[in-house]
């Protein structure tokens, strides 16, 4: 196929998100296609970590009940692009509405639905309750909306039930090469958006806990919900827990490479127990074992792969008692702690990897490509 022009939006994700930047734009520009990405400027340390060819254009961070102005600047962004473009590929399910409405000029608009909004209008904590039930009948109009105006893409196979006909490319992640042992540095890492329902409070439990039984590190990689902000400062500041806050995707992953264990302790919400948590993924696929709450699509990678622990508790005292077992265990065993990573290695490399699923990614819009001209 000839090469396409994509132009990617997002205001409500980092401007350096991993999916976004790191794998689809990175496997669209390694294969010859030209990649515009619309999203919130990620800062300069970012931007030079971007894949090579990557062109951006700024617009404001949707964030909290301050969006209008974002969203307008998106779709001012799309407008004069929107003629030169192939593809308008949208991570946004409030931007489907916004962006669609315009005339199409040539591009074909694609959404990706990697996230499950329904259950997050429910969940968002910047939604006021008495407003949740409006916003997920909202959210149910703009999903009928995309149906119409858009060819959809999944991340998830659990999102099937709302599209069924929508090809799935699952949300997998790079693999590399090889992978080292565990090194000198005895840690446990945490990688993604920290909040409450991600476990933070549990984070650092188990970081005093470590700490006070003369454990390994605990290591927070990401950004902070205000929910949790301040309770991660302050056990970062008495040393419990080492929270080097947001970094770009590659950067965090040098974090991760040589740990005893990758940790994801996701509770049972609705958004989460359709998912299979990217982090997961990213763990065995760097050689590093993961620990997981008993998020079942989680516990179906690690028992298959067999590298890592599946929890039985959800939150609290006895999941932070669970993890740290498992922590001190690795520490203990080092050599089941490597010959786990390395079966975790080579089950994501054969089974969940960008490497392959990059390659059906941009097939799958070459596909919609071919079967709108």
């Amino acid at each position: 196929m000839t090469t396409m022009h994509v132009v990617a939006v997002t205001t409500s994700h980092r401007g350096d998100d991993a999916r976004i930047v790191h794998r689809q734009a990175r496997v669209l520009l390694g294969l010859g296609h030209r990649v515009t990405l619309v999203a919130p400027d990620p800062g300069d340390d970012a931007r030079r970590l971007d894949p090579l060819g990557l062109e951006r254009r700024i617009v404001p961070r949707a964030s909290g009940r301050r969006r209008m102005g974002a969203w307008r600047a998106a779709r001012r962004a799309v407008l004069s692009l929107r003629s030169e473009a192939d593809v308008v590929l949208i991570h946004d399910l409030e931007l489907v509405s916004i962006v669609t409405t315009m005339r199409r000029r040539g591009a074909l608009f694609v959404w990706d639905v990697h996230e499950d909004f329904e259950a997050m209008a429910g969940e968002a904590a910047w939604i006021p309750r008495r407003l949740r039930p409006i916003v997920r009948a909202t959210v149910g109009i703009a999903e009928a909306h995309a149906r119409v105006r858009c060819r959809i893409l999944l991340a998830e196979s659990g999102y099937r039930k709302r599209f069924p006909s929508a090809p799935v490319v699952p949300n997998s992640t790079w693999t590399p090469e090889s992978v080292e042992p565990p090194d000198d540095d005895p840690r446990v890492v945490y990688i993604g958006r920290v909040s409450v329902d991600r476990g933070a409070q549990e984070l650092v439990a188990l970081g005093e806990k470590l700490a006070r039984m003369g454990g390994p590190r605990v290591v927070v990689v990401g950004q902070a919900d205000d929910d949790c902000r301040s309770i991660l400062a302050d056990a970062h500041d008495r040393g419990t827990i080492e929270w080097l806050g947001p970094l770009p995707n590659p950067v965090a992953l040098t974090v991760l490479d040589g740990a005893l264990a990758g940790l994801s302790l996701l509770r049972d919400t609705d958004n989460y127990r359709v998912s299979l948590p990217t982090k997961v993924i990213e763990y065995l696929a760097h050689g590093v074992p993961a620990i997981s709450t008993p998020l079942p699509q989680a516990a179906a990678l690690i028992e298959d792969a067999a590298a890592g622990v599946v929890t039985k508790s959800w939150t609290g005292a006895t999941l932070v008692d669970e993890v740290a077992a498992a922590v001190f265990d690795y520490a203990a065993n080092r050599s089941n702690r490597s010959s786990e990573g390395e079966r975790g290695w080579r089950y994501v490399r054969d089974n969940a990897s960008w490497n392959s699923d990059g390659r059906r990614f941009v097939e799958a819009l070459e596909g919609f490509v071919r079967s709108g001209e």
